[in-house]
């Protein structure tokens, strides 16, 4: 007879329970993920704004002094940042190298007019990445 009432007063959780809970973590995580993911991407995008546009000034006085566009990122004594590489080649071109799949491989470009007003076109990024700056205006 102690045996079935140790069976009846055992603590502890039964399998549905614990399938419930597993379920209930897999959603959350199912949810968070692509959260996350987007996340990354805008903050990758955050940091490559910033360094492009701490780059607009040096980039405008060798402009004004040499009268043609650097060619080369050390012209301007910038550093490339950690997720991507600078280029100028008629613009200020940063292409992904590292982060978010989903901007990985991708450009974002600060073109400059003559009279040096800057815009950014940011090609074929998502515009859920991207700032207002520097999102496609459609008409």
């Amino acid at each position: 007879m102690k045996g079935i009432n140790q069976i009846k007063n055992a603590k502890g959780f039964t399998l549905i329970e614990l399938l419930i809970v597993v379920a209930i973590i897999g959603i959350l995580a199912a949810i968070a993920i692509p959260q996350y993911q987007t996340y990354v991407g805008k903050s990758d995008i955050g940091s490559a704004i910033g360094t492009m546009n701490s780059l607009k000034a040096p980039v405008e006085a060798y402009i004004l002094t040499e009268g043609e566009w650097p060619t080369t990122l050390a012209q301007v004594q910038g550093n490339n940042p950690a997720n991507g590489t600078i280029a100028f080649d008629g613009a200020m071109t940063l292409t992904f190298t590292e982060g978010s799949p989903d901007i990985k491989n991708k450009d974002l470009v600060y073109n400059r007019t003559d009279d040096g007003v800057w815009s950014c076109d940011a090609g074929d990024i998502d515009d859920k990445y991207l700032p207002p700056l520097c999102q496609a205006v459609t008409p």
